[in-house]
């Protein structure tokens, strides 16, 4: 019993002289105190969006709670009426319902009375084809939305992985440019690229609606949209030789 004993913790103490020789030989290759330098560098362009975003919402307001059921029937229609007017209804989503109740105040009693009841069914519509935005928001309105909150113009996911594709090149070269002219002021060379991280700004719409006239008159509604901007930053660290 005593040699196999004797024989395990020898076992023992060869794996772990082999392990602690694998640390240290692993240790010894890592690089140590590595030299550096990283620079930031972007890349952006404005391009015509391919697709619009319109909020719309429907109110409903009575004396009974059965204003939530007249609201759902009045968001129906609304909803029809824009698939009609060329939107896949895919493409309509409700952002938010609301069903309160509204008061006022008696001065008599001096509390807050009960005096109806107000309920609200928001829609968030994307419109990819920008030449009937102005035609989506005549005909919602036409059917019953009371408000119609802007329309924002972006980039489709499709076209921005496009753009991006450009943009990050040109954003690593002007990195890279950066990079050779400080190493080089510092009598150094660029050996590699050690790190590198890619920040995304596409989402952001950089416009503004120019126009929006004729809701509501016999004029159809005109939206002029903007460019909207799609920007790449880099942060890159590169070794030194």
């Amino acid at each position: 019993m005593m040699k196999k004993t004797i024989k395990l913790m020898t076992v023992a103490m060869i794996l772990l002289a082999f392990l602690l020789g694998g640390c240290t030989q692993s240790a010894a290759v890592a690089p140590q105190n590595l030299a550096t330098i990283s620079v930031d560098a972007s890349s952006y362009m404005e391009v015509l969006p391919d697709q619009g975003e319109v909020y719309v919402t429907v109110l409903t307001r009575g004396d009974t709670a059965q204003v939530q059921t007249d609201n759902a029937v009045l968001a129906d229609e609304v909803i029809a009426a824009i698939v009609a007017a060329g939107v896949d209804k895919e493409d309509i989503e409700t952002s938010s319902i609301d069903f309160y109740p509204t008061y006022i105040y008696d001065e008599n009693t001096r509390k807050n009375d009960i005096d109806g009841y107000e309920a609200r069914h928001r829609l968030s519509v994307t419109i990819k084809n920008l030449d009937i935005v102005g035609k989506v928001i005549d005909e919602a309105v036409a059917a019953g939305a009371q408000y119609i909150e802007g329309v924002n113009f972006t980039v489709s996911d499709e076209k921005r992985e496009e753009y991006k594709k450009t943009l990050i090149e040109e954003a690593v070269a002007k990195a890279k440019v950066k990079a050779d002219a400080a190493a080089s002021a510092s009598g150094e060379s660029i050996d590699g690229v050690q790190t590198l991280s890619v920040s995304d700004y596409g989402g952001q719409p950089y416009y503004r609606a120019d126009a929006v006239k004729g809701i509501g008159g016999a004029e159809e509604t005109q939206v002029l949209p903007g460019e909207v901007r799609v920007e790449i930053s880099v942060h890159i660290a590169y070794r030194l030789k």
